[in-house]
């Protein structure tokens, strides 16, 4: 849970960001969509959020496309805003001999001006002979609708295979100026990401508004894209998921009338990891340690009588909540960390681990 503190504090100031890693062959791109449109559809113009969706699909297809889809795949998407762009930048593995093409295919586009690109795409959607799988109309259009901010690396992991990186940025307001992607801030990020989760044996790491919607597109990434994964259709693990995530939702700070904070599952060989992040009040902050150091020093017979209790209590507002995530997890406990920010505010981390069955 430490390891998350440079992390947290690299993308906290964004207003949001998700990052998945793991297997593209079952395509999660619907799940993932679901989760930017409803986040965005309140706050972004209708022109601006159709383009945004557009460009994300072309590129999580362009995963499923290239991918080598080897067992140790590292392939991921992360997509975050800053207030005034949104950033998008993909990776997977492919086979060291498609490099030579795909990346001449790149430099001829990223050469090419904005006229050009669009006399281009015309000539391909019109032309009998189809690229491989409409990968290269998909990349044309990527350079198009971005104004050209593409951008892109290889780098040999292997005799074999290869890593294929590609990013780029489109303004959230079509009025706006396109802004060139900060390659230093994206490769920092996501050399973050990469660092922090290496290892895992998938990761989805979210950080925005808790809202409803959210909750219902992350469950069904997990029952569609992690079908493969012991647990993602458990109900058990649904309801710890949704106990910890209004937690967040509870005890968070609000910022215009939402609660935000961040989410981190990591599939792990030894179960999944669920991980949550948000600002508290100092008050709230003391409460809930004493509240969490009680229940984990709790058996389980005694779980079952704090839960009773809570029940009957009419004064308690809290719910069962915790209680119930203690439950669930016995005989581990839940993990616990608070920084105090000032005097007013502290940053809490909460982690549980939940064993496949």
């Amino acid at each position: 849970m430490a390891n998350k503190s440079q992390l947290i504090n690299d993308i906290g100031e964004l207003p949001f960001f998700l990052f998945y890693q793991g297997d593209y062959t079952l395509s999660p791109t619907l799940s993932i969509i679901n989760v930017v449109e409803k986040h965005f559809e309140p706050i972004v113009k209708k022109t601006s959020l159709k383009k945004l969706v557009y460009l994300l699909i072309e590129s999580l297809q362009n995963i499923e496309r290239y991918s080598a889809h080897v067992a140790s795949s590292e392939d991921f998407s992360l997509i975050y805003c800053d207030g005034k762009s949104f950033y998008i930048i993909t990776q997977n593995t492919i086979y060291n001999d498609k490099v030579n093409d795909l990346s001449n295919r790149l430099q001829t586009i990223s050469n090419k001006s904005q006229e050009e690109l669009d006399e281009t795409y015309i000539q391909v959607l019109s032309s009998e002979t189809k690229t491989e799988k409409g990968a290269g109309l998909g990349l044309i259009d990527i350079a198009r609708k971005s104004k050209n901010s593409l951008y892109y690396s290889f780098d040999k992991v292997s005799d074999t295979y290869s890593t294929f990186n590609m990013g780029f940025s489109i303004p959230m307001d079509k009025s706006m100026d396109a802004i060139t992607i900060d390659n230093t801030k994206a490769e920092l990020i996501v050399k973050e990401f990469k660092e922090n989760f290496k290892g895992n044996k998938s990761s989805l790491i979210y950080g925005g508004d808790f809202s409803t919607t959210f909750i219902k597109s992350l469950l069904d990434l997990l029952k569609t894209a992690k079908v493969n994964e012991l647990n993602s259709k458990n109900r058990k693990t649904h309801h710890l998921l949704i106990e910890m995530i209004q937690n967040v939702k509870k005890h968070g700070f609000e910022i215009e009338n939402k609660s935000r904070g961040q989410l981190f599952l990591e599939w792990k060989d030894d179960g999944l990891h669920i991980t949550t992040y948000n600002l508290i009040g100092e008050e709230q902050s003391n409460r809930l340690i004493k509240k969490v150091e009680l229940l984990n020093e709790a058996d389980e017979e005694s779980l079952k009588i704090i839960s009773k209790n809570n029940l009957q209590d009419l004064t308690q507002q809290g719910g069962l909540g915790l209680i119930d995530v203690a439950t669930l997890i016995f005989p581990r406990k839940i993990e616990i960390k608070t920084i105090k920010k000032s005097i007013l505010v502290s940053e809490l981390m909460l982690s549980i681990q939940v064993n496949y069955e």
